[in-house]
């Protein structure tokens, strides 16, 4: 079973405070991050890159312990993420953006890997057609 904590990385969200998300992670337990996916949102591969590393800092100092992996959300279908180009949105609007996001979060994530020589995180997209059922979106 994998739980999903949602962090705010810049002022698309609507949801989740920095104060909030501090929260969590200053209150999780190894027992809690070793079957943690964190799923981050945004449409800007350089600073979901540099989300990405310090997520992974934030939690090898504060629990000592990575998570087991990272998500982009690509399937968020709120008007936030639609006014700010991410999620559902991003993969509509710029599906190459959405790849390109990936790309360097997958990238940050080795690059941490191979430095602090551990097991890097998996790296997954929640996804999302709008226009479909669940049956042709599964």
């Amino acid at each position: 079973n994998f739980e999903t904590k949602e962090l705010k990385i810049d002022s698309a969200g609507r949801f989740n405070s920095a104060e909030e998300s501090a929260y969590l992670i200053n209150e999780s337990t190894k027992e809690d991050v070793q079957n943690l996916i964190v799923q981050l949102c945004g449409s800007q591969p350089d600073k979901l890159a540099k989300a990405t590393t310090s997520i992974l800092d934030i939690y090898s100092n504060n629990v000592g312990i990575l998570p087991v992996g990272i998500d982009l959300n690509l399937g968020c279908p709120q008007k936030c993420a639609e006014r700010e180009g991410f999620g559902a949105y991003l993969v509509e609007k710029n599906d190459q953006m959405a790849v390109e996001c990936l790309k360097c979060m997958r990238k940050a994530i080795d690059a941490y890997a191979k430095q602090h020589d551990c097991k890097a995180p998996i790296l997954s997209a929640k996804i999302r057609l709008l226009d479909s059922d669940v049956e042709n979106t599964v």
